[in-house]
């Protein structure tokens, strides 16, 4: 197996113009992938967990831990199958490869080249003149999670959400009044959700589900006092690439977002678009819960900008090599 896996290394360096450090860990990783280089981390996250497997003698380590860092180093390399090929060894000689190990390899392969990969980076669309509305995405394709971070700006000033504490409200200019925001967290930069405000970051909306599984108690990215949040799930539609976010109930399952990559766009556009019952007014004729758009069908354009919750530089997703 140690030959078979020594072999795909050697094919690797032949396709790879960077010289890989002898040494073959997560520190060696870590210097051969770009700051923005989102799919590089978790390859040398992958890295770092052979290093802290202690059922893998130093041979086996060393041999897949190369190959990891031969994927870190060559993006072109990562989705053509040779993960996959790396991935099927390790599943036929078990145990020299420990269950974790294998586990991770299978992992990093499904955050690297799912297509869900698409809806990871820094979104921004203008919706109105001069106001702006930022998703910061964030996507672990392993176990189908989504996190989105959203702000709403005018003329470079945060309007939603309103910038106050838990429990804490404030005087909008219009002179409504506006509470803070129950889905809003604290970012830094310093890879940590906060609930408090130390001077130093924002108030960003936090709205995130796991697709098929655990959705949240959505409320809508404005400032005002908050009584209408619902609870939505997400699913991720059969071409593995659109989702959709939606209520749960009989009716409240009729209003729902479609979030899809725009592939064919060069660069990508990530387009999102509101469905709603055809009719849901009696005085309006017949009660039609029929989805229709709503008419809010937005395209986002990607922008190489500091994420606000971990302060790296996000990168714009390209097509994946297959």
């Amino acid at each position: 197996m140690i030959k078979k896996l020594a072999i795909l290394v050697v094919l690797l360096l032949s396709m790879s113009s960077v010289v890989v450090a002898q040494d073959a860990d997560a520190e060696a990783c870590a210097d051969l992938i770009a700051s923005n280089d989102k799919a590089g981390r978790w390859i040398c996250g992958a890295v770092e967990i052979m290093d802290a497997d202690t059922g893998l003698d130093e041979e086996t380590r060393t041999t897949v831990n190369s190959a990891l860092l031969q994927f870190a180093a060559e993006p072109t390399v990562r989705c053509t199958g040779a993960m996959d090929v790396l991935l099927e060894e390790m599943r036929s000689n078990f145990p020299t490869f420990t269950e974790q190990a294998t586990l991770e390899v299978e992992r990093t392969i499904e955050r690297v080249c799912s297509p869900m990969t698409y809806h990871e980076a820094y979104w921004v669309t203008e919706v109105n003149d001069g106001i702006i509305v930022i998703n910061d995405m964030h996507i672990d394709a392993a176990v189908n999670e989504v996190r989105v971070y959203a702000q709403m700006r005018a003329m470079g000033q945060i309007t939603a959400p309103v910038q106050v504490g838990p429990g804490e409200c404030a005087q909008l200019p219009n002179g409504d009044n506006a509470c803070y925001h129950p889905n809003a967290v604290y970012l830094n930069g310093s890879g940590q959700e906060l609930l408090e405000a130390d001077g130093t970051g924002s108030w960003w909306v936090k709205h995130a589900w796991i697709l098929g599984g655990e959705g949240y108690g959505n409320c809508e990215l404005t400032a005002t006092e908050f009584d209408n949040c619902i609870w939505v799930e997400g699913e991720i539609f059969e071409d593995g690439l659109s989702m959709k976010i939606g209520g749960t109930g009989e009716f409240e399952s009729n209003f729902f977002n479609v979030r899809t990559p725009l592939l064919e766009k060069d660069p990508l556009v990530y387009r999102v678009r509101r469905f709603q019952p055809t009719n849901v007014d009696p005085d309006a004729g017949d009660i039609d819960l029929t989805p229709v758009n709503s008419g809010f069908d937005v395209a986002f354009e990607c922008q190489e900008e500091v994420s606000a919750f971990d302060g790296l530089v996000r990168s714009c997703p390209t097509l994946i090599n297959e």
